[in-house]
């Protein structure tokens, strides 16, 4: 007769860390250096950082169009 597996395992097979992929996890402190969107006649506030490089956008850029 077969056994079944300890719960300890089936819980680690299942567990959400174990099979989907997760984003990066940013520092609080890392600083934004895109203030501002504009989209046509819309101008958005910036709430997390660019994930342009530096070299594209700048250290400190006031808009990005």
């Amino acid at each position: 007769m077969l056994s079944a597996p300890p719960l300890h395992a089936l819980a680690h097979a299942a567990s959400p860390s174990s099979t989907i992929p997760t984003a990066p996890q940013h520092s609080l402190t890392t600083a934004r250096n895109v203030q501002n969107v504009v989209l046509g006649d819309i101008l958005f506030k910036t709430w997390y950082p660019s994930f342009y490089p530096e070299e594209l956008v700048g250290r400190e850029t006031e808009r990005l169009y």
